[in-house]
């Protein structure tokens, strides 16, 4: 049995910074002398050129009903009423499952420079692609 069960609201993305409304960006790919604690909300994901894949893989072994599906323990979850959001270049599930009761779920692919950008909503952020090639 394969399980990871993730207590908290998960964003996995490949973008290049996380900025903030105070002007602050966390950069992934060009680390500097920044500091350690921002109050401030964060409001999106910079993107750069080249997006980055994300791939999820599972052992997809056979046919889910509704009943299996939900009792299944080979899945990437979060706990009920939290988020699991992927946003990346390309982003595929092979054989995978993702799952979370009465939470949110979002796939996100974006193709190139952007801004992904994030709404505080009940459930961790919603997630906007205006300013993004996807």
């Amino acid at each position: 049995m394969h399980k990871l069960i993730l207590l908290a609201p998960i964003y996995i993305s490949t973008a290049n910074s996380l900025k903030f409304a105070d002007g602050f960006e966390f950069s992934a790919t060009n680390p500097q002398s920044t500091p350690l604690l921002s109050i401030n909300v964060p409001i999106g994901l910079q993107y750069g050129a080249n997006s980055g894949k994300i791939q999820v893989q599972g052992d997809g072994q056979g046919r889910r009903t509704t009943t299996t599906l939900i009792d299944t323990t080979n899945a990437l979850r979060v706990q009920p009423n939290q988020t699991l959001v992927l946003v990346g270049g390309d982003v595929t599930l092979e054989g995978a499952t993702l799952k979370t009761a009465g939470g949110r779920i979002e796939l996100g692919s974006v193709a190139g420079e952007g801004l992904v950008s994030l709404t505080p909503i009940d459930q961790g952020f919603s997630l906007g692609y205006d300013a993004a090639q996807n």
